[in-house]
């Protein structure tokens, strides 16, 4: 993740990006998100720093992204589906748990009311 910051508009940092390997920069609240392959992390994340531009490190990792996601828009589904996500959590083995759901705005608030 790169803040927002002045002097740092979504064309510098494509441009600086997308030459170092990245394949897409994403415009987000607070700043842009730079997605590249695991393989390219340290020389995109090196290439950004290089044109000074600040990097949020600790928010900055490789992750897995789903290429589709499955829209899920009834609130017992998303509920079971975070309780297995959890469950998977939860075992000692486990170090990370990713997912491709994709709830609707109404779900999201729903769950959140219900806490």
């Amino acid at each position: 993740m790169i803040p927002a910051a002045d002097g740092v508009d979504e064309d510098k940092v494509m441009e600086v990006a997308l030459e170092a390997g990245a394949e897409d920069v994403v415009s987000e609240d607070g700043g842009f998100t730079v997605k590249c392959q695991p393989a390219d992390f340290v020389a995109v994340t090196e290439a950004i720093k290089g044109a000074g531009i600040a990097i949020d490190e600790e928010n900055s990792n490789i992750g897995l992204v789903p290429n589709m996601t499955a829209p899920v828009s009834d609130v017992a589904a998303a509920k079971a589906i975070n309780k297995f996500v959890d469950m998977l959590e939860d075992l000692e083995d486990t170090q990370d748990v990713y997912t491709n759901m994709e709830t609707t705005d109404e779900v999201d608030a729903a769950l959140e009311a219900e806490g």
